[in-house]
Protein backbone atom coordinates (compact mmCIF):
# COMPACT_ATOMS: atom_id res chain seq x y z
CA UNK A 1 0.00 0.00 0.00
CA UNK A 2 1.45 3.40 -0.87
CA UNK A 3 1.62 6.12 1.55
CA UNK A 4 0.20 9.67 0.86
CA UNK A 5 2.10 13.04 0.61
CA UNK A 6 0.40 13.96 3.82
CA UNK A 7 1.35 10.83 5.58
CA UNK A 8 4.75 10.93 4.48
CA UNK A 9 5.00 14.23 5.52
CA UNK A 10 3.19 13.53 9.04
CA UNK A 11 6.02 10.47 9.42
CA UNK A 12 8.83 13.26 8.63
CA UNK A 13 7.51 15.87 11.09
CA UNK A 14 7.18 12.80 13.54
CA UNK A 15 11.42 11.50 12.96
CA UNK A 16 12.14 15.38 13.13
CA UNK A 17 10.63 15.94 16.48
CA UNK A 18 12.53 12.48 17.78
CA UNK A 19 15.77 13.95 16.56
CA UNK A 20 15.50 17.35 17.98
CA UNK A 21 18.12 17.16 21.08
CA UNK A 22 16.81 19.31 24.22
CA UNK A 23 20.21 21.41 24.97
CA UNK A 24 18.77 25.08 24.83
CA UNK A 25 15.69 26.24 26.09
CA UNK A 26 14.91 27.33 21.55
CA UNK A 27 14.75 23.30 21.22
CA UNK A 28 11.73 23.03 23.16
CA UNK A 29 9.88 25.58 20.96
CA UNK A 30 11.11 23.85 17.95
CA UNK A 31 9.70 20.39 19.53
CA UNK A 32 6.62 22.62 20.53
CA UNK A 33 6.07 23.75 16.78
CA UNK A 34 6.43 20.64 15.26
CA UNK A 35 3.72 18.84 17.75
CA UNK A 36 1.92 21.35 16.45
CA UNK A 37 2.28 20.77 12.67
CA UNK A 38 1.95 16.88 13.13
CA UNK A 39 -1.73 18.15 14.84
CA UNK A 40 -2.35 20.20 11.45
CA UNK A 41 -0.81 18.06 9.45
CA UNK A 42 -2.65 14.61 10.63
CA UNK A 43 -6.17 15.53 10.11
CA UNK A 44 -8.09 13.47 7.57
CA UNK A 45 -10.06 16.41 5.86
CA UNK A 46 -7.12 18.11 4.25
CA UNK A 47 -6.88 19.19 0.43
CA UNK A 48 -3.25 18.95 -1.45
CA UNK A 49 -3.75 23.60 -0.89
CA UNK A 50 -4.05 23.27 3.09
CA UNK A 51 -1.24 20.31 3.10
CA UNK A 52 1.21 22.23 1.21
CA UNK A 53 -0.08 25.79 3.30
CA UNK A 54 0.37 23.93 6.48
CA UNK A 55 3.87 22.62 5.44
CA UNK A 56 5.28 25.31 3.61
CA UNK A 57 4.07 27.59 7.54
CA UNK A 58 5.95 25.13 9.19
CA UNK A 59 9.15 25.67 6.65
CA UNK A 60 8.76 29.04 7.68
CA UNK A 61 8.85 29.12 11.22
CA UNK A 62 11.54 26.40 11.70
CA UNK A 63 13.94 28.64 9.48
CA UNK A 64 13.28 31.43 11.76
CA UNK A 65 13.91 29.75 14.44
CA UNK A 66 17.12 28.23 12.97
CA UNK A 67 18.43 31.66 11.34
CA UNK A 68 17.21 34.24 14.12
CA UNK A 69 17.00 32.76 16.82
CA UNK A 70 19.76 30.30 17.32
CA UNK A 71 18.29 26.58 16.46
CA UNK A 72 20.96 24.14 16.02
CA UNK A 73 19.66 20.75 14.47
CA UNK A 74 22.01 17.71 14.52
CA UNK A 75 22.68 15.93 10.93
CA UNK A 76 19.85 13.92 11.61
CA UNK A 77 17.33 16.63 12.00
CA UNK A 78 18.71 18.74 9.44
CA UNK A 79 18.66 15.77 7.21
CA UNK A 80 14.99 15.45 7.88
CA UNK A 81 14.30 19.31 7.54
CA UNK A 82 15.97 19.18 3.93
CA UNK A 83 13.39 16.00 2.78
CA UNK A 84 10.51 18.08 4.49
CA UNK A 85 11.64 20.76 2.21
CA UNK A 86 12.43 18.67 -1.19
CA UNK A 87 8.83 17.75 -0.25
CA UNK A 88 7.35 21.40 -0.92
CA UNK A 89 8.99 21.99 -3.22
CA UNK A 90 7.54 19.19 -5.84
CA UNK A 91 4.81 19.91 -7.35
CA UNK A 92 1.05 18.46 -6.86
CA UNK A 93 -2.18 18.37 -9.36
CA UNK A 94 -3.96 21.26 -8.39
CA UNK A 95 -7.30 22.86 -8.99
CA UNK A 96 -6.59 26.37 -10.99
CA UNK A 97 -8.36 28.22 -8.38
CA UNK A 98 -6.07 26.98 -5.38
CA UNK A 99 -3.20 27.00 -7.90
CA UNK A 100 -3.81 30.51 -8.29
CA UNK A 101 -4.24 30.98 -4.51
CA UNK A 102 -0.86 28.99 -3.62
CA UNK A 103 0.96 30.71 -6.41
CA UNK A 104 -0.22 34.57 -4.46
CA UNK A 105 0.70 33.16 -1.28
CA UNK A 106 3.88 31.28 -2.30
CA UNK A 107 5.27 32.12 -5.17
CA UNK A 108 5.76 29.63 -8.46
CA UNK A 109 6.49 25.99 -6.10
Amino acid sequence: MAISRQQQIVMLLIELNQKITYKEPIDFVAVKLTKESIDNLARPNLNDFMINVALNQFLKEITYLIGFEGLQLNKNASDILDQLKEISLKKVNRSPLSSILFTSLFGNL
